[in-house]
């Protein structure tokens, strides 16, 4: 039974009847998962800390109700404006990015945050500009019919670059990657010839190479990764050694929400793996499910672009998608030790409140690029 009739015509009816309804169900369940894992991981730590037993899953709680606000506002607009949002978002995104020379916070050697009296984290422009990054390349591509794909694809490496050089100054080499990724993958759905996206991935590789030799933090996990995968490091234990023993606490079935005994060993463990908290509480059954419904946020957003010939619309929906199934993908694989450790989170269960509301506005963006008008509905004025 639909929350709202079929047949309401106002402008929260329309949007209850052309947005994605499936996918709205399946992001609540994950930022809903995601808070339930980070109180399980909090209780004990929080207690340690002669603090409130609810203390950070109370802050949790106002970071994800800001983000659901921001999800169903961002997902109330209009394709038709998306262009509009879109170049007032990248630009005061770049904006953040330049505030940070100014009015950044450094910690460890980088200088990623902003300090905002009021707000319960730190922000971090990086993660608010990657949706509208998406989106700006994907209206540069969208252009390739009038302005050639030359130009468009150039545009969008323009734009690419921008951001790329504003990232790595700070230092962030991981999203400063991730980034050109992201931009690779959206040339080629574009229509970039493969063979030239492999001569940029080669380009991209080399600049790796660069980073490893010139940026000791880059090579220091590099190193430590190989060390650990050929058995090299003799007995140091690191994050990936306390990830690995949890998931083996956990095996199959898990030890049940709040029983895990490895969360608060685990340097950070609630931002950058929260993965071994789920492997070890709900075991590879539950760590299965969370991918299983990233995996539907792709296939869903896929579903809805099939007969859609909005080349922004289409283009911008897939980037989201990737946006958050890559970044998925990226935690996974460095929690198992499949890949150097990266700062990645795990979109709605890392702790971070900018990666939540950046997570949120994504999703809100994709749900009204993918808003369809309902058959019902088609013959009526709106």
């Amino acid at each position: 039974m639909s929350l709202i009739p079929r047949n309401d015509t106002s402008i929260l009816g329309r949007w209850w009847n052309e947005v994605d309804q499936g996918q709205i169900w399946t992001v609540l369940i994950l930022i809903l998962a995601g808070w339930v894992i980070m109180f399980t991981g909090s209780a004990q730590e929080a207690l340690q800390d002669n603090q409130p037993l609810l203390n950070f899953s109370a802050r949790k709680a106002l970071i994800v109700f800001a983000g659901l606000i921001i999800m169903f506002g961002a997902s109330l607009v209009p394709p038709s404006i998306m262009p509009l949002i879109t170049r007032a978002g990248f630009a005061l995104a770049l904006l953040l990015l330049l505030s940070l020379f100014i009015f950044g916070v450094s910690k460890n050697g980088a200088t990623r945050w902003l300090a905002v009296p009021g707000l319960p984290f730190a922000p971090q422009p990086t993660e608010f500009v990657k949706p509208f990054f998406v989106l700006i390349v994907a209206l540069c591509l969208a252009k390739a019919r009038d302005w050639g794909f030359a130009r468009a694809f150039w545009a969008a490496a323009a734009c690419c670059g921008i951001v790329a050089v504003l990232i790595i100054t700070q230092p962030d080499v991981s999203q400063t990657a991730f980034i050109v990724v992201v931009f690779l993958v959206m040339v080629f759905m574009g229509g970039l010839a493969l063979e030239w996206v492999v001569v940029l991935g080669g380009f991209a590789s080399a600049a790796a190479v660069t980073l490893y030799f010139t940026i000791p933090h880059v090579r220091y996990r590099v190193d430590g990764f190989w060390m650990r995968t050929t058995g090299q490091d003799g007995n140091l234990r690191d994050h990936n050694d306390m990830a690995e023993d949890a998931f083996r606490n956990g095996g199959v079935e898990g030890l049940g929400l709040g029983e895990g005994r490895l969360k608060t060993s685990i340097p950070e463990a609630k931002n950058d793996m929260p993965l071994a908290i789920i492997g070890e509480e709900m075991g590879l059954i539950g760590a299965l499910v969370v991918f299983g419904f990233f995996i539907l946020v792709w296939t869903r957003t896929q579903r809805r672009l099939a007969n859609m010939s909005n080349d922004f619309q289409r283009l911008g929906a897939i980037g989201l998608a990737f946006l958050l199934i890559a970044q998925a993908l990226i935690n996974i694989f460095y929690t198992i030790g499949l890949i150097p450790t990266t700062g990645i989170t795990l979109p709605f269960f890392s702790d971070g409140g900018s990666s939540l509301i950046a997570s949120a506005l994504t999703v809100g963006f994709l749900l009204s690029l993918t808003r369809q008008r309902a058959p019902h509905m088609a013959g009526q004025r709106v």
